[in-house]
């Protein structure tokens, strides 16, 4: 890489940000992939943690200080504060599925004419996505997996990102894909993230608490909802990779466990004909598995756990919450 550009491209831009009233500060960069810190091969955030004391809480736009930070280390990739710019921004990263995660998202936010696309977008060095939305009223926390989604996390309150043209550890460069104005915090996703927990006068500034009864609970069946959706397209795509030793089991597992969520009402818009047309097509290449065995195995799955949406196994963050009486559509 050439040191004098990429120098001249970090300097000019961090003062860039400074300049539009965008609050920022300094992070460590790598060298062959390797973070330039004191801990160096044995870095847990290679390129993203920040150089000064006071990190994301003393982020800044005076360009007097973004030119004394870039000044001394030119090199320093740039953080840009979340919450204390007034942003709410979701992070996708592919490597630990938010590919499918972010799908489905898309898919739960259309349904509710909300396109989670279109707003301010950047493609990050390792090929993820941060989307950036207007914080709504009292921010959003930051925080891994916020929707029950593998490879997704959002920042917002005390929370910052790597902001381009900053350079990943593995050499891809921060970059915006997307320059659509922010569009506001998509409300339809507040549903799918857990309530904050209160620490007393020392928590920070959070949203209202939804309140106790119907409200609450149909808050947290919408995302038990998009937990439930997440791990039902997880398997389906994982079944045709099953080597043909293990493929009767698979299949079973996959028809039961979708029994008990459909059972307790957590898959909306399926029923055991749709799941058994699902599971037929994950599975049409599997050779030497008949349509009838692979009819007779899905059967007994879904029949096996009728009426036994208790034994389904919920996240830790869903504790307290029961399956409706009625159960799904059959």
């Amino acid at each position: 890489m050439n040191d004098t550009r990429a120098v001249r491209t970090l300097a000019d831009e961090a003062l860039a940000y400074a300049s539009r009233g965008i609050k920022i500060f300094p992070l460590w960069h790598c060298v062959d992939g390797t973070c330039q810190c004191a801990d160096r091969e044995n870095c847990g955030s290679p390129g993203k943690h920040p150089r000064t004391r006071n990190g994301v809480s003393g982020a800044s736009h005076n360009e007097q200080a973004v030119s004394s930070w870039w000044a001394m280390w030119p090199d320093a990739n740039i953080g840009l504060a979340a919450g204390a710019n007034g942003l709410a921004i979701v992070d996708v990263d592919p490597r630990h599925g938010g590919d499918a995660s972010l799908e489905f998202l898309c898919t739960w936010a259309s349904r509710r004419g909300v396109d989670l696309t279109d707003t301010y977008t950047v493609r990050t060095g390792s090929g993820g996505l941060h989307l950036y939305y207007r914080q709504p009223f009292g921010g959003i926390k930051t925080a891994p997996r916020s929707f029950g989604s593998d490879g997704i996390d959002t920042r917002g309150r005390g929370g910052y990102v790597v902001a381009p043209p900053s350079v990943h550890a593995c050499g891809g460069i921060y970059d915006v894909i997307h320059r659509r104005g922010l569009a506001p915090w998509p409300e339809c996703l507040t549903y799918l993230m857990e309530p904050e927990p209160t620490t007393g006068a020392a928590a920070q500034p959070a949203p209202a608490r939804p309140p106790a009864g119907p409200i609450a609970a149909d808050r947290m069946t919408r995302r038990l909802q998009a937990w439930a959706l997440s791990g039902y397209r997880r398997e389906l795509e994982a079944l045709p990779g099953i080597g043909e030793g293990g493929r009767n089991d698979a299949l079973n597992r996959a028809a039961y466990r979708a029994g008990l969520r459909l059972d307790a009402g957590l898959l909306p818009g399926h029923t055991a004909t749709t799941i058994t047309a699902d599971l037929h097509n994950a599975t049409l290449g599997w050779r030497n598995f008949g349509v009838r065995e692979r009819a007779a195995t899905i059967r007994s799955g879904l029949d096996g756990a009728r009426g036994k949406a208790s034994k389904l196994i919920l996240p830790g963050w869903a504790t307290g919450w029961t399956p409706g009486t009625t159960g799904g559509a059959r």
